[in-house]
């Protein structure tokens, strides 16, 4: 799989400029995910095998997203670590970050995103 980077709502002119700034070192792809396509799980939206047909046609699944969220595909895990290190020194602040894995490939951006705020607020609650 060619690395890519989905970027969701992503609404704020100077940040996606930091982020493209930021990761046009690396040469990896980076797709702005369109409002249209929330519709379709994530393993489609990076061009998995198997998913070119597949949509979640729940008309629930069309609504934006609470806050950015950033999808990593295809990277290594040397090469992830060094993306989050470039994000982190640009201070993009992206809190919702995952890696597409054989479980959430299937999942539509909503789903994806209402487990990482679930993981991110109990992480940020049991820091209190």
């Amino acid at each position: 799989m060619k690395e890519t980077i989905l970027i969701f709502q992503v609404e704020d002119p100077a940040m996606k400029s930091s982020i493209s700034q930021a990761l046009l070192p690396f040469h990896i792809r980076l797709k702005k995910v369109e409002l249209s396509d929330y519709r379709k799980p994530l393993g489609a939206l990076v061009g998995l095998p198997g998913f070119e047909a597949t949509a979640d046609n729940d008309a629930e699944a069309c609504v934006p997203l609470p806050a950015p969220m950033m999808i990593f595909a295809g990277l290594t895990e040397s090469r992830l670590d060094q993306v989050l290190r470039q994000l982190r020194s640009k201070k993009i602040p992206l809190p919702y970050k995952a890696v597409l894995t054989a479980a959430n490939q299937v999942w539509t951006p909503m789903q994806c995103f209402m487990e990482l705020k679930r993981e991110h607020d109990s992480m940020t609650s049991a820091q209190k």
